[in-house]
């Protein structure tokens, strides 16, 4: 949870001018994005303790919702550490390139990234 939100703020604090163009213009996925990480992230850190209480009683359940809030866990890292890349990318890429950019330079770059 820290590390996803500490994630989230430094998305939004990033001085990068790119990375501010990235925040005006997708503004609305950014939020639904973060949204979900932190929301899924909690209910992923509590659904476990409720399969503990639940455990002596229905096993089979207790078990499935573990299994479900580990994957669902690794899957929000994944979608976390994505944007900790992007983030650090477009601030290393603000600093190297100066002046006006355009969509098909953000996905030259997001192509780029990909590869590494």
């Amino acid at each position: 949870m820290a590390a996803a939100t500490f994630i989230c703020s430094m998305v939004y604090q990033s001085g990068s001018g790119r990375m501010k163009y990235v925040i005006t213009k997708y503004s609305g996925e950014l939020s639904r994005n973060w949204s979900s990480i932190i929301v899924w992230t909690m209910v992923t850190a509590v659904l476990p303790l409720i399969s503990l209480y639940i455990y002596k009683e229905y096993a089979r359940v207790a078990i499935a919702v573990s299994l479900y809030s580990v994957l669902m866990m690794f899957f929000k890292t994944i979608r976390s550490m994505h944007w900790l890349k992007y983030t650090l990318f477009m601030q290393k890429a603000s600093q190297k390139l100066r002046g006006e950019f355009t969509d098909d330079d953000m996905k030259k770059a997001a192509a780029r990234s990909d590869r590494f």
